[in-house]
């Protein structure tokens, strides 16, 4: 049986990085294939459908990529793409697709058959800089849409008698490696009048707010501290503590019918179909994932500033199943994009509440349990080593470096 693996030296990667990894392949029995090919994809996608009646929507292609208009195909994609949906049943219809990479390339070419044996051939790849980060999300309602930001590499046999194909998604993270804030973050401050009637001055209310890092791991716990000074006559009831996320999907509108009607935005830089820039189709509004309500503070107290420290798990509870799991990475893409803040609101009698709100400047993703679950083929160790052809070939010297050290067989020994 012939057989067909890959394995990177990692799962998770930043824009700007190489990824470094190798194919392994079995050939058994006798074929007609005559070269192995590698190919790496990135793409973000957004759908947004208003139903005019209730209908079904099916799933999705194993790529995920929805179904588009042709001109946003790259000449080499291929039949990728199946959402089965009955656009007439739609009121509203926006989609979005964009490439950020899709490249194809042989490994290996041989004029006849792949000969007989077990084989090991590296590969490397440069990824471009400032592409976002890996990101799904998808609901189905009355309104039903679904954003995409996903990366795989895939080795297969070409012109095989028979499908043989591996397919490894990469995570990419929503941050740079290279420009990551190591600094704690500033405190941000805010300054209340209270007023009584919204005319009489009763004092001050002075609240300041700081998390711990700037950048955190989905499912790691923020520290906030809140430190409050209040010089006003009036006890302070409560202090609400939220965590707020916005995901906006961008794209271009299409009738009930599928054909395209005219888009208006102010952002002239992201052109795509027709010429048109994609517009933002939802939310204005922030989502709270979390919440908490904290005790006040009474009324003045001369040099006395009351301290509040809050650990804000960076999970959810679906809403679904009551599962509970980590929260969604950022992402900052063209058409899909995902961000985090804390709003920390001070409820004053007699005064609109004071509001501190601290960004997040990124939450990552989890882990790649694909590539964490990987186990090598039991043939592994017998490979004889192909060296790559054209832009993906690897160099002696970074074979026998470090990052090939944890890649089956070229661990030291």
């Amino acid at each position: 049986m012939n057989q067909i693996s890959l394995r990177t030296e990692k799962g998770e990667y930043s824009g700007g990085e190489t990824i470094f990894g190798v194919v392994y392949l079995r050939i058994a029995t006798a074929t007609v294939a005559q070269a192995i090919q590698l190919n790496l994809k990135g793409f973000e996608s957004s759908d947004f459908f208003q139903p005019k009646k209730h209908t079904s929507f099916k799933a999705y292609a194993e790529e995920g990529i929805p179904e588009t208009a042709e001109s946003h195909k790259p000449k080499d994609a291929k039949n990728d793409i199946s959402i089965s949906l009955n656009t007439d049943t739609y009121s509203e219809v926006l989609k979005g697709l964009k490439y950020y990479f899709n490249t194809s390339v042989s490994l290996w070419e041989e004029k006849g058959p792949l000969p007989r044996g077990h084989y090991v051939i590296p590969f490397q790849y440069n990824l471009p800089p400032d592409i976002p980060g890996s990101f799904f999300k998808e609901e189905v309602g009355h309104k039903i849409w679904k954003g995409v930001v996903k990366y795989t590499v895939k080795a297969f046999i070409l012109e095989s008698d028979e499908p043989i194909e591996y397919t490894q998604p990469i995570i990419i993270q929503p941050t740079n490696i290279f420009s990551e804030k190591l600094l704690s973050p500033k405190p941000t401050k805010v300054t209340g009048i209270v007023k009584k009637c919204f005319c009489y001055s009763r004092g001050e209310v002075h609240v300041e707010a700081k998390l711990n890092k700037s950048i955190y791991n989905s499912g790691d716990i923020a520290k906030l501290e809140v430190l409050i000074d209040n010089q006003s006559t009036e006890d302070i009831d409560v202090i609400r503590v939220t965590l707020r996320r916005v995901v906006r999907l961008l794209g271009w509108w299409r009738n009930g019918n599928g054909s395209e009607e005219d888009v208006y935005s102010d952002n002239s830089e992201m052109e795509d179909f027709n010429g048109k820039p994609p517009v933002s189709v939802f939310p204005k509004t922030s989502e709270i994932v979390w919440a908490s309500l904290l005790q006040g503070c009474p009324k003045s107290e001369k040099n006395k500033m009351h301290k509040r420290l809050i650990d804000i798990p960076l999970i959810e509870t679906l809403a679904s199943n009551d599962h509970v799991v980590p929260l969604l990475p950022s992402t900052l893409g063209s058409l899909v994009r995902c961000a985090y803040c804390i709003s920390v609101d001070v409820d004053v009698p007699y005064a609109p509440d004071i509001t501190v709100t601290l960004s997040i400047d990124a939450i990552k993703s989890t882990s790649n349990e694909q590539w964490a679950q990987w186990t090598p083929p039991d043939w592994m160790t017998q490979c004889q080593v192909k060296h790559s052809l054209g832009e993906c070939s690897v160099r002696q010297s970074v074979l026998g470096s470090e990052v090939f050290a944890a890649i089956p067989p070229f661990q030291p020994t």
